[in-house]
């Protein structure tokens, strides 16, 4: 042993291919971050593991590169991390949001596992602005329908602390799927940078383009993906928006009602029948407080004037839904229909006096009953007549109640 020199030592080392300690160099800092050690150390190591990332990029061996950029994106979401060394990781990774680097990740995607794909969209959200724009054009351009479910949920889910420079006060060039640079000024102060290039997008985007994006993120039923749905209403074509009520009420997603007030305050006429229609149909999913909410604003649009064709339109959705709601504080609106006054367009006049004595029978409290009996002693015979029906059929629902 004492003939062995340091000389000799040297020459060993550089008789071994470099690529072979390159590799051998990497093993060993992946398993140094299973090591405690000070936050010093830690972001020392951080710093080049992300540099080891970028360097294996480089070279051509994104395998290695994308194992360095897991091993990141799992310390930055780690449990047993204390959030300054979650901090730390996050910000190197934050440090490779470069396009050259982030542009061929969202490539590794279809053909990973269910979970490696969960996996690399969390991470693509991870690394910052530069991977939201490679992010949003894979949403925007992957056939598969689940994929993009899971990408665009996992954008809404972004934490608003992360590295996606949240409220940056500078113009950027977002993504438009028509192909042309949106310049956008920063407008989700607070919020989360990728949301609102999400938003964006999904408002300049081709009709066909963005409804099936917004319908996939309503079927996810998460309240998270509301904020963005709620910017698309901003979309220049109707379509989209009376697309995104039926959607709604199709899905019943938490928080969805939001969106619908919203589609009953519209000014054209069809987006607000779809959005009193959908409220309707999510009756049953909403919130105490929710459904007295939309028990008002329900009771606003029945009210409104006009007994033209696109007004009573309206105006029938909404005494309908308010049937569906089933809330005792309906009623009062819904008698004021059974005997309206004036004599102009009798047969539009009866259509919304049926209507809200159906209603009325959809509604188990005693006084939707008392209100029924009432009328049904009604001098106009027709309103008398529908008023017995209606009473009937509140019996046979809900039976003799006190």
């Amino acid at each position: 042993m004492d003939s062995f020199t340091t000389v000799d030592l040297s020459d060993l080392l550089c008789s071994l291919d470099p690529e072979v300690i390159e590799r051998s160099h990497t093993d060993m800092l992946l398993d140094l971050l299973g090591h405690e050690c000070s936050p010093a150390e830690y972001a020392g190591l951080c710093a080049e593991i992300a540099s080891w990332a970028k360097r294996w990029q480089e070279k051509g061996d994104r395998v290695l590169a994308l194992k360095l950029l897991r091993a990141l994106a799992k310390e930055a979401k780690s449990a047993e991390r204390s959030p300054s060394y979650q901090l730390i990781a996050t910000s190197a990774l934050g440090r490779l949001d470069t396009p050259d680097f982030v542009s061929w990740l969202p490539e590794t995607i279809p053909g990973a596992s269910p979970a490696e794909r969960v996996e690399m969209l969390n991470l693509l959200v991870r690394l910052g602005e530069n991977a939201g724009h490679a992010l949003l054009q894979f949403v925007f351009n992957e056939p598969d329908d689940d994929l993009v479910r899971t990408a665009a949920l996992a954008i809404c889910q972004a934490a608003p602390n992360g590295t996606t420079q949240v409220g940056r006060e500078k113009t950027s060039t977002l993504y438009n799927p028509n192909g042309n640079s949106v310049s956008a000024e920063s407008r989700s102060t607070g919020k989360n940078r990728l949301i609102g290039m999400l938003s964006e997008a999904l408002v300049n985007a081709p009709a066909e383009r963005a409804l099936r994006i917004i319908t996939l993120l309503l079927s996810a039923r998460s309240h998270e993906a509301i904020e963005p749905i709620m910017a698309a209403l901003r979309h220049p074509q109707a379509r989209v928006i009376t697309g995104i009520m039926q959607a709604v009420g199709k899905h019943k997603p938490p928080g969805g009602e939001r969106i619908l007030f919203a589609g009953i305050r519209d000014g054209y006429w069809d987006v607000r029948t779809k959005a009193t229609r959908a409220l309707g149909e999510m009756a049953q999913a909403l919130s105490d407080e929710a459904a007295r909410e939309a028990v008002r604003e329900l009771s606003r649009l029945a009210k409104q004037l006009g007994l033209n064709a696109r007004s009573l339109s309206v105006r029938i959705t909404a005494i309908e839904a308010l049937g569906r709601l089933g809330r005792e504080e309906a009623i009062p609106v819904l008698a004021d229909f059974l005997e309206m006054p004036g004599w102009l367009f009798p047969k539009a006049r009866a259509r919304l006096s049926s209507t809200a004595s159906t209603a009325l029978a959809n509604i188990p409290s005693p006084k939707a009953a008392e209100v029924l009996r009432n009328a049904a002693a009604s001098r106009r015979s027709w309103v008398a007549k529908t008023c017995r029906a209606a009473l009937r059929c509140w019996t046979e629902r809900w039976g003799t109640r006190d």
